[in-house]
């Protein structure tokens, strides 16, 4: 299968700094994003995808996960795979609440959990949150991957890995959320998405502790120019970080909203690799004792000055 990549420019790459932070560690608020472009050919044709691509042609998205990473280096933090390795056994399992708890062990020793949840209570019962594999089905017509979506990838994975590789898959609509909660206040939060081109879901919302939200906007790019050019975008996939400014910026809560991108569709959208990061560990600078031999120095010179003092 080819993968043909369309209009990839640094824009594609972005780091965009929020504002300087006031805790301890003096760290700046940052949004980072990476999108490939992807076009999947049609599904139910000879055209279809039939292999996903790995972060060895996911570059952009590959980058900004790193950079993301890379600011984290002082808190704990956690990636879910969604793969049966970490408990995630149950697939296609729709028609009732998904509810999965994962857990992160701080450097301190305690414990965030993240809950992730949907309540998958739409009036149509084929809108769910689901764990999918690659080569599986959502939707009984066609493979998650033909349709766009499939697991995130590193590159030294073979063709059945790829396939076999799991994600967390929301088949859309009016009324879906996607909610991930955490026991205690985390600082950061990035994932990486997939098949998001038709607009359903242009961002996210975080809940801080004290109750107030603050709305992430995904730099997707537009669609509509490709459509009018008779071209179809499928199978792009992005990264998105956002690390907190502050102890107040810390958050609860991640909620994502998905809506009808035109009337009458639901959207199917993918998610995988995601990272949650407890906050920063509280840095104590140790006073140094005073060197002995400037003490000396500071006794000599003080004896001098008391012994010319009784003179006078």
């Amino acid at each position: 299968m080819k993968f043909k990549e369309l209009g990839l420019v640094s824009a594609s790459l972005a780091v965009s700094l929020l504002g300087m932070g006031i805790n301890s560690s003096s760290a700046q608020a940052a949004s980072y994003f990476g999108e490939d472009i992807q076009e999947f050919g049609e599904p139910n044709t000879n055209q279809q995808a039939t292999d996903a691509p790995d972060l060895g042609v996911l570059t952009n998205s590959y980058a900004a996960e790193q950079s993301f990473l890379n600011a984290l280096s002082d808190r704990s933090f956690r990636t879910v795979n969604f793969e049966q390795s970490e408990g995630f056994t149950e697939l296609d399992k729709k028609n009732e609440p998904f509810n999965y708890d994962y857990d992160l062990i701080k450097a301190d020793g305690d414990t965030v959990t993240m809950n992730i949840f949907d309540a998958n209570k739409n009036i149509d019962k084929s809108l769910n949150t689901t764990l999918q594999k690659t080569n599986g089905k959502s939707n009984d017509k066609n493979t998650n991957l033909a349709g766009g979506r499939y697991g995130i990838s590193d590159a030294e994975l073979t063709k059945e890995q790829r396939l076999s590789n799991q994600f967390l898959n929301t088949n859309a609509g009016s009324d879906s959320s996607l909610i991930f909660r955490f026991s205690d206040a985390v600082s950061a939060f990035g994932f990486y998405g997939t098949d998001f081109e038709r607009g359903g879901l242009m961002g996210y919302e975080l809940t801080r502790a004290d109750g107030n939200t603050k709305y992430i906007n995904l730099n997707l790019t537009d669609a509509q120019p490709y459509k009018d050019r008779g071209e179809t975008i499928r199978g792009t996939a992005f990264y998105s970080g956002y690390i907190a400014d502050s102890v107040d910026d810390y958050f609860t809560e991640v909620r994502f909203d998905i809506k009808d991108a035109a009337s009458g569709t639901n959207d199917i959208v993918g998610f995988d690799r995601m990272t949650f990061a407890a906050a920063t560990m509280k840095k104590f600078v140790k006073v140094p004792e005073p060197n002995t031999g400037i003490l000396a120095v500071v006794a000599v010179v003080y004896g001098i000055a008391f012994k010319r003092r009784r003179k006078k």
